[in-house]
């Protein structure tokens, strides 16, 4: 799995944002590229995972693309969580 290439560019990276639903909590993340929001969302994700919970993942943004690579980037960390016991990849349980 591969982090999506450091966007170079203004404000309009900031747009990004992605949101944890965890029941009634609404966790954002937000980052001033898309490699950036990438690397907080898993660590994020991995630290949810490691004490049981699934949240619920949302990507926001204008720029289509950048939301999309988030998104895919995000389904690839939580199919590996998923596949791997104790979130740790090469490791079992």
């Amino acid at each position: 799995m591969a982090l999506p290439d450091n966007d170079l560019g203004g404000a309009k990276h900031l747009d990004s944002t992605v949101r944890f639903l965890i029941g009634d909590v609404d966790v954002h993340t937000c980052a001033g590229n898309t490699r950036k929001i990438c690397i907080l969302a898993e660590q994020f994700l991995r630290h949810m995972h490691s004490r049981g919970f699934r949240p619920t993942v949302i990507v926001e943004g204008r720029d289509n693309l950048s939301r999309l690579r988030i998104e895919r980037y995000l389904q690839e960390v939580s199919r590996e969580l998923d596949l791997c016991p104790d979130g740790l990849p090469g490791r079992s349980a």
